[in-house]
């Protein structure tokens, strides 16, 4: 919907891809009973097994899988 001039605007911005951006926050080692972090801590564990490398192939192939789908 649209008032005066913007209706003309209406299907340029329905099919423009604008660029998203999200953010993943997490704490390694912690089990909460929500699975968000104001909830109340079930478990923990140690996390030194996690490397840079496994999580930036981990992102990547998120990332991809996302992108993917987009088109």
């Amino acid at each position: 919907m649209g008032i005066n001039d913007g209706c003309k605007h209406i299907l340029t911005l329905e099919s423009s891809n604008f660029l998203r951006k999200y953010e993943v926050k997490g704490k390694f080692g912690c089990a909460s009973d929500t699975f968000m972090t104001d909830g109340k801590i079930k478990g923990r564990s140690t996390f030194s097994h996690i490397k840079q490398g496994a999580l930036d192939t981990l992102l990547a192939s998120i990332q991809s899988c996302s992108q993917a789908l987009s088109f």
